[in-house]
């Protein structure tokens, strides 16, 4: 009996010092377990973003708490408005700012950023009706933040929700099309898709411009489905532009990708290995069209524009957000303030959420900038928000300056009014 008790009593102490080691072992194991995004103090700095349920036109919102959002939340949308997604503070002299990265979850592809510098805001019209991630990174005040895993949820408003087209340029995607000076440049973003077994290897690309001056092994950032570089050229008008990626396979110059690859080929490719330089079917081109001392393109070999420039100078507009010169700058947005530039001398503005919504009047403010009228919305205005601004004070005399209007990237003709998601 008691070499019974003394074995009962040593099974006592030896489950609790397997607990204590146990407890002590999760909580090393939680210690490892990586990060979901660092969230920034409450009250120093928020993510905004909150939209109408997309297939009802409702009035009722989703409405996220507190009107911002956290890492791992799950938002919706629909895919025939812009998307804007800001940062708060976003008025004043030391206004948010982020890099904002949004990846398409069917094929991993990023179909925005990252950012090529730190910004306070985005619009941003989703290509395809699908699940996607939005990442926005960045350093307010000495205070790092990270919103991960955030989940946009895009429906279509016409079609089947399954839109598929592969856009004109693919693999390449041009972006970030700037003008300083006299020098250019654009931010390119190619497949591997063509080698994806080589997805690891060590790639590069290589350009020259107006058939000279061939330059290769130039360094890419690798990513897992693509590579990014950037093409620095000469700011002169129908200087064409040649480029391609490469990995290095042992051999001389590497193995190139194939432009004229596939059922239909990008539209970068110029359709024949002597057109226009000796051998250009080996590479994807552009061609720079400078329209004015403001607007420049960038051409397919054809005359089709794929990328617009922003400016080529700066230009003392109000907002950090918004339309761009191919818009007049019709609309422009920092958070919930919006600027809209209008020749009307005393305009009135209205609003609704969804099509379904009651018209709300507001006041229009005179911006310093004599071009723009100023209003911000209710704090936590959420919804697919449809404005207009005309002449009248009441629905039955409002008349609205479709004209102007009209020049807006958020112009909806089926609506007949602006529309995105906010």
């Amino acid at each position: 009996m008691k070499r019974n008790k003394l074995s009962f009593a040593a099974n006592i102490i030896l489950a609790i010092v397997l607990s204590i080691s146990f407890f002590g072992c999760e909580k090393d194991y939680d210690m490892f377990e990586p990060e979901q995004g660092v969230q920034p103090p409450l009250g120093t700095i928020s993510l905004h973003y909150s939209v109408s349920t997309p297939t009802t036109k409702s009035t009722t919102s989703t409405k996220n708490s507190g009107g911002s959002l956290t890492s791992g939340q799950t938002i919706s949308g629909d895919s025939a408005y812009y998307f804007s997604f800001w940062l708060e503070p976003a008025e004043g002299d030391n206004i948010a700012d982020g890099i904002y990265r949004i990846t398409d979850n069917t094929n991993g592809a990023i179909v925005y950023g990252p950012s090529a510098q730190a910004e306070n805001g985005i619009d941003f019209l989703f290509p395809h009706s699908r699940n996607y991630t939005l990442r926005v990174q960045g350093n307010y005040n000495g205070t790092a933040f990270d919103y991960d895993n955030i989940t946009v949820t895009v429906t279509g408003s016409g079609g089947d929700g399954d839109d598929d087209t592969i856009p004109p340029t693919s693999p390449v995607r041009l972006y970030n099309f700037n003008i300083s000076g006299n020098n250019a440049s654009v931010q390119v973003a190619i497949s591997k898709n063509e080698y994806a077994a080589q997805t690891s290897s060590n790639w590069f690309h290589i350009y020259r411009a107006n058939g000279t001056g061939f330059v290769t092994n130039q360094t890419v950032t690798s990513e897992t489905d693509s590579v990014r570089f950037t093409l620095n050229f000469s700011a002169t008008t129908n200087t064409y532009v040649e480029f391609n990626a490469a990995y290095h396979d042992g051999t001389a110059g590497g193995m190139w990708l194939t432009p004229s690859a596939g059922e239909n080929p990008s539209i970068l490719y110029s359709g024949s290995q002597d057109i226009p330089y000796n051998n250009s079917g080996s590479f994807f081109g552009f061609r720079l069209h400078i329209i004015s001392t403001s607007q420049a393109e960038l051409r397919t070999y054809s005359g089709v524009t794929v990328a617009t420039l922003g400016t080529t100078t700066n230009v003392d507009i109000p907002g950090e957000n918004g339309d761009g010169p191919a818009n007049g700058y019709t609309v422009r947005w920092s958070g919930y303030k919006h600027f809209i530039k209008t020749a009307i001398t005393s305009p009135t503005f209205r609003y609704k959420i969804g099509t379904n919504g009651t018209w709300t009047f507001l006041s229009l403010t005179q911006n310093v900038n004599p071009e723009y009228r100023e209003l911000t919305f209710p704090n936590g205005t959420t919804g697919e928000l449809q404005f207009q601004w005309g002449t009248g004070n009441t629905n039955t005399t409002f008349v609205p300056a479709t004209t102007e209007m009209s020049t807006s990237m958020y112009w909806s003709t089926t609506l007949m009014t602006l529309v995105k998601n906010i």
